[in-house]
């Protein structure tokens, strides 16, 4: 019994063995391959390069630069094989500031599954007259093989940076997800974020947002690809006034599914140029333009659901819909196809609110509030004698409304 045993022992122990040497021969061809896919990715954005990597039966190390719009970088991993994953820990290479800081964890598995970690629970950078200290970073991405379907998230509970003599930044709470799938050849996903507060501190002006959240999504329905935005704010203050309870929900529909695919790789080419030095800037922006051109072309609908601002004592409200019909023209002769509404409502107190806030950021002297309400009042009632605004009950309306192309202010033709 015992010798079976041992011949167990033996034989596990040899098979451990034998899938390590394999994972470990495999790995540099795995590493090699995922970079390379990155590029085929993301070209333009970032491009990476395997600069040195040195296999060993349990340990190997690799050297890759990172290219980021012309921000070089270098990392340096350590890879550990498994007889079942592969464990790669990331670093800055030796010379940056952050070399000795915690890594980044990746888990590939050797069908190409890749799960990454970092935890960050402090980390202070002083230069010069500029401080930055970053607390409680958690970041987490899942990508299954093929590196196009998986999740991400970072949280981040505060960061303060500081500039002598500039002003200040401090940023608290703030939680990031996403997901995204390769559905039909189309990159589909949602993501949605929460922030807890933002406040910019400078040497004459303030600005400040609490309660941020966000939510966007994107789905394919059939042939057609449709999206979802929403965002919220609780307050806003900006140059001495207050803003609450703000609100935006957007939707849009009827985006040609072959259209988009056809976009999508049409501009992985063109960055790929790009990236290469066969095409400069302004003319890779013109052949993105013809490429949007192309999606007119099938149409599409645009709702804004709603749009609402509230001031200490008024609002803003607002909300339209504009569709855009198909044709065969394209370019900008493809707005003759439009059509449209759009409605906004503005109280007379909110009018004002928003007449001493652009006041205040144009001049760093504080003026009398009632005679910024005077002035106020009279620049909305030039606004109505030319048109631009009509006199309601509680302040003023305007609607804006496009025809065939054709845009109207309040029922008038814009020349």
């Amino acid at each position: 019994m015992r010798k079976v045993v041992s011949a167990l022992l033996i034989l596990t122990l040899i098979l451990l063995f034998a899938a390590t040497y394999v994972c470990s021969s495999k790995t540099e061809t795995v590493f090699a391959e995922q970079v390379a896919e990155i590029n085929q990715l993301y070209p333009g954005l970032i491009k990476l390069e395997l600069s040195d990597y040195q296999r060993g039966f349990l340990l190997s190390t690799a050297r890759t630069r990172v290219d980021l719009r012309g921000e070089q970088l270098e990392l340096s991993h350590q890879i550990r094989h498994l007889p079942w994953k592969v464990q790669i820990y990331t670093s800055f290479s030796e010379g940056s500031e952050l070399a000795e800081r915690p890594q980044l964890q990746t888990d590939v598995s050797l069908q190409g599954a890749v799960e990454s970690r970092l935890g960050l629970p402090l980390l202070a950078v002083a230069a010069d007259d500029t401080e930055v200290r970053l607390e409680g970073l958690q970041f987490s991405c899942r990508l299954q093989p093929g590196l196009t379907d998986g999740d991400v998230s970072l949280q981040l509970t505060e960061l303060t940076l500081i500039e002598r003599g500039n002003g200040e930044l401090h940023l608290g709470d703030l939680d990031l997800q996403s997901t995204i799938s390769d559905q039909q050849g189309l990159m589909i996903g949602a993501g949605k974020m929460s922030l807890g507060s933002l406040q910019v501190q400078a040497e004459e002006q303030s600005f400040a947002l609490e309660g941020v959240r966000y939510t966007v999504e994107n789905t394919l329905q059939g042939e057609a690809v449709a999206g979802a935005f929403e965002l919220s704010l609780d307050r806003l203050q900006l140059a001495d006034e207050e803003f609450n309870n703000g609100r935006l929900r957007m939707r849009i529909a009827g985006l040609d599914a072959e259209t988009l695919r056809e976009m999508q790789q049409s501009a992985r080419d063109l960055q790929q140029q790009f990236a290469s030095g066969q095409s400069d800037p302004l003319m890779l922006q013109l052949q993105l333009f013809a490429l949007y051109g192309q999606l007119f072309q099938q149409g599409l609908i645009l709702s804004i659901e709603q749009l609402e601002l509230q001031s200490d004592e008024g609002a803003a409200t607002g909300k339209g819909e504009f569709a855009l019909a198909q044709g065969d023209v394209s370019g900008l002769m493809a707005f003759e196809q439009l059509n449209g509404d759009f409605q906004l409502q503005l109280d007379q107190t909110f009018f004002s609110a928003g007449f001493r806030m652009l006041d205040r950021l144009q001049s760093s002297v504080v003026r009398n509030r009632a005679v910024l309400n005077e002035q106020a009042e009279q620049l909305a009632g030039a606004f109505v004698q030319k048109g631009i605004l009509q006199q309601t009950d509680s302040g003023y309306r305007l609607d804006f409304a496009v025809r065939q192309g054709q845009p109207l202010l309040n029922g008038q033709v814009l020349r």
